[in-house]
């Protein structure tokens, strides 16, 4: 197995990162990947040198930034323990594990105190995702019948539930599905899938009349959506989850 080699520490933007370089013997192109560590890895031909390499990351450093900057936004998922970092709102709250009945939490002072069974990472997972549900449960339908009444219009049925791949749909019934992972988002994003899937009650399709209908409730909804599309939820892709 081929083991990667230190090569400098970098400043790019904030950010402070430690590049790796791997030979392969097998590799006759570069190859740049940002780990979900920070770390960046060149992987290279066996015969590459460090100037070649340094070349690379200071020609690729706009790039760079640009992918430390979507890993910053996602989701922490695995392992979680004290001090993690979790997303509440938009806001980055520090976690602080507390022995009790599992998922009761209350924010403070920037944490989030959270009681679980045990200081096991998986004890924690759950009880940080039924938390999460929880708040879902509580705000996001709220939020929904805010934006309804300003539309004036009235969807069948709520459900809130963990999709892998949206952060919202609306159904042909007029039944309408939220992520529970949106409430790690700030509001104005919630909002832009709330009035997304509201608006699909009036166009279930994305025709122009669509989207007037969003602009006229949300006339920045571009600017809106393109931040969404730095939030990520892990789906068999990989990839940025939409609303539809």
């Amino acid at each position: 197995m081929e083991k990667s080699l230190f090569l400098t520490t970098l400043q790019i933007g904030p950010y402070q990162v430690e590049c790796h370089l791997l030979p392969m013997a097998s590799r006759k192109r570069w190859a740049v990947e940002v780990r979900s560590t920070g770390q960046v890895i060149l992987r290279a031909p066996a015969r590459a040198s460090k100037s070649q390499a340094l070349a690379l990351l200071h020609h690729h450093q706009s790039w760079l930034l640009e992918r430390l900057h979507r890993q910053q936004a996602k989701p922490v998922v695995a392992p979680l323990g004290e001090n993690t970092p979790i997303l509440y709102l938009g806001e980055v709250l520090i976690l602080k594990p507390l022995a009790g009945k599992t998922g009761q939490g209350v924010v403070e002072e920037g944490q989030l105190l959270l009681s679980a069974p045990s200081q096991n990472s998986e004890d924690i997972q759950l009880a940080l995702t039924h938390w999460y549900r929880q708040q879902a449960r509580g705000l996001l339908p709220q939020r929904l019948r805010h934006w309804a009444a300003q539309m004036g219009v009235t969807w069948q049925r709520l459900t809130i539930r963990g999709q892998s791949s949206r952060w919202g749909s609306c159904s042909g019934r007029g039944g309408i599905n939220l992520n529970w992972q949106l409430i790690k988002l700030p509001w104005p994003l919630i909002d832009y899938v709330l009035v997304h899937e509201l608006c699909h009650l009036l166009h279930l399709n994305h025709s122009p009349a669509f989207w007037a209908a969003v602009a006229g409730y949300l006339p920045d909804y571009a600017r809106l959506r393109n931040q969404l599309r730095q939030f990520t939820l892990k789906n068999n892709g990989g990839q940025t989850a939409p609303a539809d």
